[in-house]
């Protein structure tokens, strides 16, 4: 199963999926939100941390908040997405933290509605991969496992990258339940062989689920016996500019690079996305060696559009030796790996001669 080294970058036409809306459909769901503040929302702004420039103000804090909403409930229609919105409006804390705080609410409230989601009646306290049976989820599960029992199972989790543009957490809340409900294992068990998957998310995640983090977890979500403001999540959250120049943004960087085999999967290539996966330079610090492989699903996309991807997929080929080779197709996920299959089930990747 896949290349030695593989990166997957996973962008919200993959959650899809599972039930959760994408960039665009997130719009009417945060506007519904914020437009209300006699409800919900407003109550949680009532309790909003207090932002510097409103000097220990609470009445300020939260009348600015208010216009904050308001403001972002009339324009975001004007705009690609709600981080667009706020990128747009960069420099403003009230609109950054209310737009944190409803993409936090919204994305919770979608895992919670998603196939993936425990439900109150299930006595086993599991999600039901049945649900998900046919999606891109279990085929990749399905690649990873085929002719691997779990002793196996590590080296080849320590493959496989994933740079995550969504704020959810549905690859790590699946794989995780795959790996328990497949092999058998404790909850401790799945969690250590999880471990050995590099998992980035440049913007954040509305938080870490209870097999990543037990002291101060965000269940998934966010159901009623678990819950925990939506403040908390929103903390958790980056803009695109919190996302550049981390840490964390070098070692994607650095991912991308080594990679033998790059799968973008939902992914809509736009520039901020795209800066982050490259560092800008000509060529990078370090090299790959040997062919590489890029692929990427394109559903709607033009001819005239895929050119243009191709050149971007280009820029991240700098550095590397030997002609790298992209296939893109106009598939949505799932029928994605069944196109691909054979080659994604090889081994190492060879170059036809």
């Amino acid at each position: 199963m896949f290349a030695e080294k593989t990166v997957f970058v996973v962008g919200a036409g993959a959650s899809v999926e599972a039930g959760l809306p994408t960039g665009e459909g997130l719009i009417p769901k945060i506007t519904d939100y914020l437009g209300v503040l006699h409800g919900e929302a407003g109550e949680h702004i009532r309790y909003a941390p207090m932002m510097p420039e409103s000097k220990d103000d609470r009445r300020y804090n939260k009348t600015m908040m208010e216009a904050a909403a308001k403001r972002i409930t009339k324009g975001l229609h004007s705009s690609f997405s709600i981080d667009n919105f706020i990128d747009q409006n960069k420099g403003d804390q009230f609109i950054e933290a209310v737009g944190k705080l409803a993409i936090a609410k919204t994305i919770l409230a979608e895992e919670s509605g998603s196939k993936m989601m425990v439900q109150n009646d299930n006595i086993y306290n599991e999600p039901v991969l049945a649900k998900l049976r046919g999606t891109w989820y279990a085929k990749l599960s399905s690649l990873i496992f085929e002719g691997c029992t779990k002793d196996g199972l590590a080296e080849r989790l320590g493959r496989i990258t994933f740079i995550i543009f969504n704020y959810d957490r549905c690859v790590e809340h699946y794989l995780f339940w795959a790996i328990r409900l497949t092999y058998g294992l404790t909850q401790l068990d799945a969690a250590g062989l999880m471990k050995n998957l590099t998992i980035h998310h440049p913007y954040g995640s509305v938080g870490l689920l209870p097999w990543q983090d037990d002291q101060a977890p965000v269940y998934f979500g966010n159901p009623p016996n678990g819950e925990v403001s939506p403040w908390i999540a929103a903390g958790r959250i980056k803009t695109f500019t919190e996302g550049v120049g981390s840490n964390e943004h070098t070692a994607i960087q650095q991912s991308v690079l080594d990679a033998n085999m790059v799968i973008f999967l939902g992914f809509g290539f736009h520039h901020l996305n795209m800066s982050l996966l490259t560092s800008g330079e000509s060529p990078p610090p370090l090299f790959t060696t040997g062919s590489k492989r890029y692929f990427g699903t394109v559903v709607g996309r033009s001819k005239s559009d895929q050119e243009i991807i191709t050149s971007k997929i280009d820029l991240l080929c700098r550095g590397s030796s030997g002609q790298p080779r992209i296939d893109l197709a106009a598939v949505k996920c799932a029928p994605f790996f069944d196109e691909f299959y054979s080659t994604f089930a090889a081994e190492r990747y060879v170059s036809p001669s």
